[in-house]
Formats: structure tokens, sequence, C-alpha cells
């Protein structure tokens, strides 16, 4: 059962989202019997009649915080009315479920603090257990994914695969996920064809079992470069499209949650900083070229990621090896591939590397500055990162432009993205 803190919660949903109220909650808080919820209601509650679910919105205030929050940020239509006073939205979050064909499967938004304890930290989170539910019983009704008609056949299928290289302990993280990326790769020709599918899947175990994946693996080339411009431009949408040092660390009208994100990614920015003040005293001394900058740029950030995975990450995930393991299974439980954003098994994969990569940067500026890396630390960014990705609907559109304009075409420059 998951429990949250209320009030005390250190990136609570009450605040930035556009809420959505259905239209029966609408309708009930308009003449609830509570008089301040109800004036609340009537001062607050936008109509918008779009659907049943999004029939109002609730107007934040110029904090961008809810209205109906008191002095100590807890819910006054919760504590006043109860929690089915609540808009469904309101009760539901963060609990999503998701149809895979003929069931369905329960979830959490990584975006929740408590969830994403819950997901990171608990070594039971994602062993599924089976039960029986009217689906009219949860989150009333809401639920996505993609019922039987709308499952592939193929996608239970590589979705097996997948969960079994994560869970195989025989293979270090970074070849677990090549491994995963080359058979979606090679996949994507004969999705339609499931025998071919089935023996690339045991030619697939083969080849890991006698160490060719890890000797293939081992032959490619380090993408520093790509790195770079894939974690520059990337950052520049979660960050409003600020330059890559200029300003960032100003924080003056930052919503909570754009605070707590901006908290872990100044670890770094601090570091690139630093980098940037060297590089001006060169500059002065010599006439350096654009394209040399960029060379210093680029040695100097694969400095930062080797020193913080050689220093720290190496030895903090080696001790808790639960922490990827959740997560890389969360990732492709919950997101089902992107198929509903049309998305093919190995663009999804290329989401998936760059999000990693997205990570571990920001971590290795915690590292280096922090001296350590702690559960705290982790838990912060990994839950900031997901609220500002889940809100940013250009993030993966930017990101697969950045990819093209990197003329991409060798399937081997995002798997050295994983070096």
């Amino acid at each position: 059962m998951l429990a949250v803190p209320g009030g005390g919660c250190p990136d609570h949903c009450c605040h930035t989202w556009e809420v959505f109220v259905d239209k029966k909650s609408f309708k009930s808080l308009k003449k609830i019997g509570d008089i301040v919820v109800k004036q609340l209601a009537n001062s607050n509650l936008k109509l918008t009649r779009i659907s049943e679910t999004n029939y109002a919105t609730i107007k934040m205030d110029e904090k961008s915080m809810c209205p109906f929050l008191d002095s100590e940020n807890l819910c006054q239509i919760h504590k006043r009315c109860g929690h089915q006073a609540l808009p469904h939205t309101c009760q539901d979050y963060p609990r999503v479920f998701n149809w895979f064909g003929e069931q369905i499967e329960s979830s959490l938004s990584l975006s929740c603090p408590s969830a994403a304890k819950e997901i990171l930290f608990n070594p039971a989170a994602m062993m599924f257990d089976a039960k029986k539910y009217n689906p009219s019983q949860l989150n009333h009704g809401n639920i996505g994914g993609l019922i039987h008609q709308q499952l592939p056949d193929w996608l239970s299928i590589i979705r097996e695969f997948c969960f079994a290289v994560i869970l195989d302990e025989k293979l270090d993280l970074s070849t677990k996920l090549f491994m995963i990326g080359l058979f979606l790769k090679q996949s994507e020709e004969h999705l339609d064809n499931i025998p071919r599918l089935q023996q690339l899947i045991v030619s697939m175990a083969e080849m890991a079992q006698d160490g060719t994946i890890a000797k293939l693996f081992a032959t490619l080339p380090v993408e520093p470069l790509l790195k770079w411009k894939l974690f520059a431009s990337q950052d520049a949408q979660l960050s409003f499209n600020r330059p890559i040092i200029k300003e960032r660390e100003e924080t003056e009208g930052l919503s909570l949650s754009d605070f707590r994100f901006n908290q872990c990614r100044m670890q770094l920015f601090s570091l690139l900083k630093e980098n940037e003040s060297t590089l001006a005293v060169s500059l002065r001394e010599s006439k350096d070229s654009q394209i040399e900058i960029l060379k210093h740029n680029v040695k100097f950030f694969e400095s930062i990621l080797s020193k913080a995975q050689k220093n720290t990450l190496n030895q903090y995930f080696d001790e808790n090896p639960q922490i990827m393991l959740n997560y890389l299974i969360y990732y492709f439980y919950h997101y089902q591939f992107m198929i509903r954003e049309d998305k093919s098994p190995f663009q999804f994969f290329k989401i998936l590397v760059v999000d990693l990569m997205m990570l571990k940067s920001y971590l290795s500026g915690i590292a280096i500055k922090q001296g350590k890396l702690t559960d705290e630390w982790l838990l912060q960014l990994f839950q900031s990162y997901a609220r500002q990705r889940q809100h940013q609907s250009s993030f993966i559109a930017g990101l697969e432009a950045q990819l093209n304009n990197a003329h991409i075409n060798n399937p081997g420059a995002i798997f050295g993205v994983l070096k």
C-alpha cells in the first residue's frame, strides 16, 4: 500500500499541474455542504466541458499552487470532506493502470516522491502478482494501454526477452542494454514473423552464453561528442532553453519541482562553469577555433563522467543493485515501448539510452561535488527528472531531431553512448 506524507511531501502534486476535474466531481463540489470548500470551488474551478473526465480545471494561484491548499499544504477538500470528495485526478494520482492485452497492469508515476522511493528502493517493487478487479473500480475506469485488439503479437515476446536480459546476473548493466538494443534493432524487420523473433532470441542467448555479446560491446568506440551534444540539447529543453551555462543557476521564480531539479543539475553545472572560467583564460592567451573549444568541452564533460563512474557510481550501484534493475524493468513495463506514440522498438530503445545518459550525467555532477552519492540525492534526481520530463512534450521530439542532426545512420553510435 503506497503511503504519501501529505503536507510534508518534498514535491507535492498540488502545484504547476493542469488538474482536470471530472463532471461528477465538479457538480458535487459546486453544491457541497462545506461552505469553505464550496466557496473555493466557485472561485477556482474553470469550466471547459471538453469531456466527462475533463469537464473543468483548477485555476492555480499566482505561485502556481492549488488554491484548495491550506497554510500547512494540506488539501482542504480532503481534510474537510474526505477522500471521496476529491476530483478523480487527485484521487487516482500517482496510480496508473494500463491494459496489456486482456490483463490490466498496475503501475505508479515516478514523478511522485513516495512512488519513486517505492519503485527504486524496494527490492520487491517490480515483482508481479495477479488479482481480480472490476476495471471500473480502478482509477474510476481511467485505464490506458493497449487492449487485446491493439496489442501486437510481438510485443509481449520482446518485452519478456528484455525482462529476462535485465535480470541476467551474469551480465553487467551496459552489456545488458547493448544486448537488448541489438536484439530490438535486428527484430524490427521481423516483427510480424513470430518464429523468426523466437530464432533471434535463441541466437542472442547463445551469443551471451559464449561471450560474443560482451566482445562485440567491448569493440564499440565511446561517443563523447554525441553524449555532449545530446546532453546539451536535452538539458536546454528541460531548463526552458537557457544557454548551456549562463543563468542556469538562477532559481528565482522556479516552481518547487523546478527548484528540486535545478538543485541536482547545478551540481554538474558548477563543474562546467569552472571549466568555462578556465577556458576563458585559455582563449585570452590563444586563438583557439570554435572546433577546438568544442573539443575542450567534450573532453572535460567526458572526464566528469569517467571520474564519477570510477570513484563513486560503480561502488554505489554495486552496493544497491536493485535500483537500476527496478528502474529498467519499470521503464519497459510502464511505457509499453511507447507503441501508442508510434515508436518502433529501436526508437524506444534510443529514448531509454538518452534518459539513462542524462541521469548518469547529473549523478556524476552530484557525486563529484558532494564527494559521494546518497540515496536522498539519487531519489531527488530520478523523481524531479521524471516530473520535468513527463511534462515536456517536446523532449522526445527534440531528442529525435538531435539524433537525426547528428547523422546517426550506424546504430553503433547510440550503443557507444552506453559506454
